[in-house]
This record gives structure tokens, sequence and C-alpha cells, in this order.
């Protein structure tokens, strides 16, 4: 399944945003955040979605991270603890696989996106079941 922004609920000052290819991306612009704020602070992105069996669900996201000043997120699934996501610079727009597996029973869930360097652009979300 893939995820766009435009299926996420975005609190401010997480925004839309749109490249020379109209390529739909979310984003704190530069200047809008700070820089390392903490997993309830800045700018989030929510996203809910289903699955109808239990299995693990692995993670990749379609980022544009162009230097260590605006290369991190926070990543938090239902329940679980916020994780730090960080040293991702790209080279433009690339897939990146994140590093947790969560163990989910069928039925509904929350993924939850929150800001922690401003200039991070993220634009897609593949979430696989296994």
């Amino acid at each position: 399944m893939i995820i766009t922004p435009d299926l996420g609920l975005l609190k401010s000052p997480m925004q839309f945003g749109t490249d020379k290819n109209n390529l739909l991306y979310m984003v704190v612009p530069n200047g809008l955040g700070y820089k390392n704020v903490g997993p309830n602070e800045g700018g989030r992105a929510i996203f809910r979605f289903s699955t109808t069996e239990k299995g693990t669900l692995t993670l990749s996201f379609y980022i544009d991270a162009a230097d260590i000043d605006n290369d991190s997120w926070h990543i938090k699934l239902d329940d679980n603890e916020f994780v730090n996501w960080n040293d991702l610079v790209t080279s433009g727009w690339q897939w990146k696989d994140f590093s947790e597996k969560y163990q989910l029973d069928a039925g509904n869930h929350i993924l939850i996106i929150n800001q922690r360097e401003d200039g991070a652009k993220m634009s897609k979300i593949s979430l696989t079941m296994k």
C-alpha cells in the first residue's frame, strides 16, 4: 500500500508542497520550524489505515533530505513510542527503509510523522505486510 501526503491530516507548520515535476510532498519549510524538535512539538502528519490480517509491517519512505540539517523525522505507529529517524541525506528523491518493524493485528492503525528538522521533504510512504 502506498500512502501520499494528501491522505493525511497535517498540523502546522507541516504543509504541502510540489516540486518542479509536480510531485506532492509534505514539509516544514526552512525557517518555519526548528531543528531537532521533540516528538510532540512542531508540525506533524497523521495517517489512518487498516489491515485485513495480522502480520509484520515494514515501512519505506520516499524522501528528499538535502543535508544533515534537513533529514529527520519522529515516526510513531499506534501506541508505540516515537522513533527518532535521522541521518538520511539523499541526492534528490530516494526511497529509504525505516529500521523498525511492527507486529500488527488486523484492524485500524495510526501512523504519525512528526517534524524533527525543518526542510526535510517526504512524498510517499510504502506499507508492506508480511
